[in-house]
């Protein structure tokens, strides 16, 4: 979304930053000489994880039981 064309540009992008990391950021740069790592949350990345596997075992749950939902009604039609 774009901002109205009367508004002033605005001296942090704030489209994912909140506001108190948006002041953090102002105050960092006034330093002369900055170094930003990001890194993500380590008890997210467990939780990432964690739904990743439980997403593959549901995907393969549907496949298995979809071949053999086949297999049961073709026999069931074949009679």
């Amino acid at each position: 979304m774009s901002k109205p064309p009367f508004h002033l540009d605005p001296p942090i992008p704030s489209v994912f930053v909140t506001q108190k990391a948006g002041v953090l950021m102002r105050e960092l740069m006034q330093l002369e000489e900055i170094q930003v790592r990001i890194t993500p949350d380590a008890s997210l990345a467990f939780i990432s994880m964690l739904m990743s596997a439980l997403l593959a075992v549901l995907s393969l749950t549907v496949i298995f039981f979809t071949f053999a939902l086949m297999r049961t009604w073709s026999m069931w039609l074949a009679g």
